[in-house]
């Protein structure tokens, strides 16, 4: 029968919570630094705003509207605004 070789005790761990802070600190400096507290959040919605599904699409547009709009008159999501951008669907397979 073979014997496991045996495996040494890990090291303790070297270091302040000074120096922990530190690495942490360097570790989110590779976050991005253009987004700012105060740059909206981007929804987009694409939806069909003619031909058959048409009602759908506005409908679906009207109710994101009025909560969008609802959100961003409470502050929006931790201070960032909500913009809404919408595009049409551009889906001709039922005029073939």
């Amino acid at each position: 029968m073979n014997a496991l070789p045996e495996v040494p005790a890990a090291p303790a761990l070297a270091g302040t919570r000074r120096q922990f802070v530190a690495g942490l600190a360097l570790a989110g400096a590779g976050l991005p630094l253009a987004v700012r507290a105060t740059d909206p959040l981007v929804v987009a919605q694409v939806a069909p705003f003619s031909g058959p599904q048409a009602i759908t699409g506005r409908a679906v547009h009207a109710g994101a509207k009025l909560h969008f709009e609802a959100v961003n008159a409470r502050g929006g999501i931790k201070g960032r605004p909500i913009k809404f951008v919408t595009r049409a669907l551009r889906n001709n397979l039922w005029n073939r």
